[in-house]
């Protein structure tokens, strides 16, 4: 197997850090003037004839201790000290090359998904429920760096060495364990380990019922933070050790929800709807189960369901507000709340104030801080913006989700080159990712290359099995690259469907735009804000920035338009 070029010139860098190559120089150095001091005086001295050869004999065994004396210590004049292990710093240093502001962690860990060692091995669910309750937790504790849940989820599955994993997520500290629940039985097993040694920091065993579960997960985040030696802040303590509930019917029902709401597709979105339901009704008061209810309603929004906005937006906001209305500290409904009012109630003010809350109540809460990434680069504040998109990625740095947020972040400024980067990890980190191709035509065709955006473009149609905005990115491009009958093919087809009674009228502006026809591509914007379709909130970014250009920028109808958006 040939070497690794980069581990040969590591080691050699070791090497000459801890002073080995010194040390074998000068070790050699004084060999050789001892050798030859021995062979000129042994015999006026009338020494044995074998003192040269013990001389030389004890010179060779010296040889290995001097070498592996000097790898474990740092010898200088004043001291004799233990060399201090190599900080792997590369990360870090792309970090803070992107932002003046050291991380003020002090202490990293990754929580990866326990494994389900139960004998139906039916509970994968619960597995990946109490990994993601151990990471929200956790996640409270300020000093304390938690890498969010899709990064520590991308390993599920995987055997990969945990020092890779640490590199990768860029950690000191992994959790690891796996779950036996068999009948009303419970083992659960966890070991915290070191990333740079593979040591074992804590591990235990508990064997009990299933209603000691929560007590397992007290236990578990308590023994973390000890073992970290991380400071505790006494609300952050009270945080570990609340329990939203004490029937474990009720959380498992909680737990299902949210395994469905993870997988983020129409069928599991509905039975996450039914199970947080289910976990309500037991429990009118059980806020996690509301700020569950609410996400699973925002996906919904998206586009992950044929459900309209119109329907399930209003439901976000009144199961975010219910959540906030029974436990005022969960983070997780503040800022569902303020996702569901910038997506379609455009009330920025409380907007702000709802990211803000959340934040201070969980500053490792990786989606509150991107979706105020997003919010604040809407209003073009971008140095607020990149810190707290890159404290998102810092948190979950494996997302592509977030990726593509810094790709729109360089893309809105016209930093197109930086925001073609960006987009192109995403594409490495997750292939299938409609979006990430919709965004390179684009960008490719602000830089003047229409062949790559045409490329790009139909690549997000395939990927995206026809979704209406990517198809009307595709015609966009069309339209400017000087295809007009592809663009205009296009532009009927979806006329056919808003005459249907499909809302997609924002996605027939964006076509409009692109034939140069600015009254139709006014008049469909105006009945997108009428029938309050999601991508409405930053309509003056998108026309101006995203897409380059200033066809309706200075009609009066746009303009009145951002006024009622507050976007003026």
């Amino acid at each position: 197997m040939p070497t690794n070029p980069n581990k040969l010139s590591q080691f050699w860098h070791e090497l000459k850090r801890r002073k080995v190559i010194h040390v074998i120089i000068v070790y050699a150095t004084v060999a050789f003037v001892i050798i030859e001091l021995v062979n000129n005086v042994y015999e006026s001295l009338q020494l044995p004839d074998w003192t040269p050869t013990l001389v030389l004999l004890l010179l060779v065994i010296g040889f290995p201790f001097a070498i592996i004396f000097s790898w474990i210590y740092d010898i200088s004049l004043k001291e004799i000290k233990k060399t201090e292990p190599v900080e792997h710093t590369g990360k870090k240093k792309a970090d803070k090359s992107q932002s003046d502001n050291p991380s003020r962690f002090e202490n990293s860990i990754a929580v990866l998904p326990f494994e389900d060692m139960s004998p139906q091995k039916d509970q994968e669910y619960f597995c990946d429920g109490i990994t993601e309750e151990l990471i929200n937790v956790l996640a409270h504790v300020e000093s304390l760096k938690v890498i969010a849940r899709t990064s520590s989820f991308a390993f599920k599955g995987k055997q990969k060495d945990m020092r890779e994993i640490g590199r990768k997520l860029d950690v000191e500290t992994l959790l690891e364990g796996s779950i036996r629940k068999d009948g009303n039985r419970l083992r659960i097993t966890a070991q915290l380990i070191k990333v740079t040694d593979g040591s074992h920091l804590w591990s235990e065993k508990f064997d009990r019922e299933i209603e000691d579960v929560f007590a397992i997960q007290d236990e578990i985040s308590l023994s973390i933070v000890e073992n970290l030696k991380t400071r505790l802040l006494n609300e952050e303590k009270k945080v570990i050790l609340k329990h939203h509930t004490e029937n474990s019917e009720i959380y498992s029902l909680y737990l299902l929800g949210r395994f469905n709401t993870n997988k983020r597709n129409t069928e599991s979105l509905d039975k996450a709807i039914n199970y947080y339901e289910d976990a309500i009704r037991l429990d009118p008061n059980f806020a996690l189960a509301y700020a569950g209810l609410s996400e699973a309603y925002n996906l919904c929004a998206l586009g992950y369901s044929a459900l309209p906005s119109t329907e399930t937006f209003p439901k976000a906001k009144e199961a975010a507000l219910k959540a906030i209305e029974i436990d005022g500290e969960l983070a997780e409904a503040h800022t569902s709340l303020a996702f569901t009012k910038q997506y379609f109630e455009f009330d920025w003010p409380v907007i702000e104030q709802e990211y803000l809350k959340a934040i201070e109540l969980n500053p490792g809460y990786a989606p509150a801080r991107q979706w105020y990434g997003e919010y604040l680069f809407i209003h073009k504040r971008w140095d607020e913006s990149q810190k707290e998109i890159l404290k998102a990625l810092e948190l979950d740095p494996l997302s592509y989700i977030i990726r593509n947020e810094l790709g729109w972040f360089y893309h809105y400024q016209d930093k197109i080159d930086k925001a073609i980067k960006e987009y192109m990890k995403v594409i490495e980190m997750a292939p299938d990712y409609a979006v990430a191709y919709f965004n390179m035509g684009t960008a490719y065709l602000l830089e003047g290359n229409s062949d790559e955006a045409i490329k790009y473009g139909k690549k997000s149609v395939e990927l995206s099995g026809g979704s209406l905005i990517m198809k009307a990115g595709l015609a966009y491009v069309y339209a400017q690259s000087g295809e007009k009958n592809l663009a205009i093919e296009i532009r009927d087809e979806m006329i056919k469907l808003t005459k249907s009674g499909y809302m997609c009228f924002g996605s027939l502006a964006m076509i409009y735009v692109g034939l140069n026809e600015r009254d139709e591509a006014v008049k469909c914007m105006e009945s997108a804000f009428l029938n309050k379709e999601s991508w409405m909130y930053f309509i003056r970014m998108f026309y101006e920035n995203y897409l380059g250009t200033y066809l309706v920028s200075d009609d009066l109808r746009f303009m009145a338009l951002q006024k009622k958006l507050g976007l003026e």
